[in-house]
């Protein structure tokens, strides 16, 4: 999903605000908007794959949360 989405959630232009990992400024609404629809365990996933979870991501305490009920309710990951 991430690969084909035109939604980018981390910038390194002289303009960026935090929070920062590296030079990368993480734009976290941006990635919430993103990643949480997927993470709703109301869709009754029978697989989920997170590729990879980094610095970027656990800077989204929602993103967090929101993986946390996916395994509390017997996902698969």
């Amino acid at each position: 999903m991430l690969a084909n989405s035109m939604n980018f959630y981390c910038r390194s232009d002289g303009n960026a605000k935090g929070p920062f990992v590296g030079k990368y400024s993480v734009h976290v609404k941006d990635f919430e908007d993103l990643a949480l629809p997927l993470l709703d365990t109301k869709l009754k996933h029978q697989l989920l794959v997170l590729d990879e979870i980094g610095k970027m991501e656990l800077k989204s305490n929602k993103f967090q949360s929101a993986v946390i009920n996916c395994l509390k309710n017997n996902v698969l990951l």
